[in-house]
């Protein structure tokens, strides 16, 4: 088994974290992986993250009223910078328990910025050279 926090292999020990209401376990190598697991899931069922949700749904409905009405103003692709920048702020949200197993929160999260940062560029270079 893989640490729920870095990815290294672990063998099933006392650092096991129950999730998903008691449903699960996840296991971390060790006291350090624990912790910080510990202070994420805390702070993930924080009201902040609820925040991010409802401006990453007010950017996606502004981009379909723009791309439906096909509306050609210069800030057009403006909510798809804000999106990646959602995603570099709050890779949690798009990460699944799956991509956490398969690579660690750490490298989970490294991934997912990588991606918003490029859907960032992607929507500066659209918004520069229109």
């Amino acid at each position: 088994m893989k640490c729920i926090y870095c990815g290294k292999e672990t063998e099933k020990n006392k650092y096991t974290i129950r999730v998903n209401k008691g449903a699960e376990e996840v296991q971390c190598c060790g006291r350090e992986c624990y912790l910080k697991t510990r202070k994420f899931i805390d702070a993930d069922n924080s009201k902040k993250k609820l925040l991010f949700y409802i401006i990453a749904a007010v950017l996606v409905v502004i981009n379909l009223f723009v791309l439906g009405y096909k509306l050609q103003v210069w800030w057009m692709y403006m909510p798809m910078i804000g999106l990646g920048a959602i995603v570099v702020a709050q890779p949690s949200m798009y990460c699944t328990p799956f991509f956490y197993e398969s690579f660690g929160m750490v490298k989970a999260w490294k991934i997912i910025r990588v991606i918003g940062v490029a859907i960032v560029l992607i929507g500066v270079l659209i918004t520069l050279f229109q």
